[in-house]
């Protein structure tokens, strides 16, 4: 159990968020860096811009994983979609 009494540094914060949500804040946090990323970078082609978007957001996962605030699943998840990403960006770029 998360001690509640001993919030003194950002990952205190973001573990105690995740205890009260019951998991679900490291969750929405990674679906919200791929959003902002997505969007920040759509000035790229949407093929390019989702390839960034999604690694970033599987380097933030591990990141975010080591911390304990997402399960091995969704960290699974968002590996296998920077993947592809990148591998349907590698595609796509030798079509041109």
């Amino acid at each position: 159990m998360f001690e509640y009494g001993n919030i003194t540094r950002i990952v205190d914060i973001l573990l105690a968020n995740n205890t009260f949500t019951g998991g679900v804040w490291g969750v929405v946090m990674v679906i919200l860096i791929w959003a902002i990323s997505f969007f920040s970078l759509k000035n790229y082609d949407s093929s390019r811009a989702f390839a960034y978007a999604s690694t970033i957001t599987a380097i933030t996962s591990s990141i975010f994983f080591a911390m304990g605030l997402i399960s091995s699943w969704v960290l699974a998840l968002m590996i296998f979609f920077g993947a592809l990403s990148v591998v349907y960006l590698f595609t796509t770029k030798s079509q041109r």
